[in-house]
């Protein structure tokens, strides 16, 4: 519990605009996911939690602008969700965040590392896994959104 304390009240300050402060709260979310990974590791649920604490991560530091920071939180978001869907092929939640970290992934190697091939890799990558996502769940708005947000993503390149 504490650890989600941690993450809601990064978002907290996220939403107020103190990106720093934000950023100390996932910091220390990070660390109590790792540290429970680490102990636990076939938990699923804290290797889950690990990789959402990647992303808050890779969003507070493009938020402060720190490159190498944001491409290394959104690989390891991106391994660790790779692991859980392959392990784990028909949890939606697994299939969701691999297709966007792939969309993270994308963007950042598109926009800010400039490399156009490596940013359609994985945004045909993500592309694939939301097509499946909408088809099976159309419902869920969120699947649609992103897929159109790769979409546009892969016209403009």
């Amino acid at each position: 519990m504490l650890a989600i304390s941690y993450e809601k009240l990064g978002e907290i300050y996220t939403n107020l605009g103190n990106i720093k402060q934000a950023l100390a709260f996932f910091e220390k979310r990070s660390q109590l996911g790792e540290e429970l990974y680490k102990t636990y590791p076939d938990n699923i649920n804290f290797k889950e939690g690990l990789a959402w604490s990647y992303q808050f991560l890779g969003l507070t530091h493009s938020n402060l602008g720190n490159l190498r920071k944001i491409l290394l939180f959104f690989e390891k978001m991106n391994n660790l969700f790779i692991e859980l869907y392959e392990t784990f092929p028909s949890n939606l939640k697994f299939k969701d965040g691999l297709a966007l970290s792939y969309l993270y992934l994308g963007e950042t190697q598109e926009k800010l590392l400039k490399d156009i091939n490596r940013a359609k890799n994985y945004y045909l990558r993500g592309l694939k896994l939301y097509q499946e996502l909408v088809k099976d769940f159309p419902q869920y708005p969120n699947f649609k959104h992103n897929l159109r947000c790769i979409e546009n993503q892969l016209q403009n390149l």
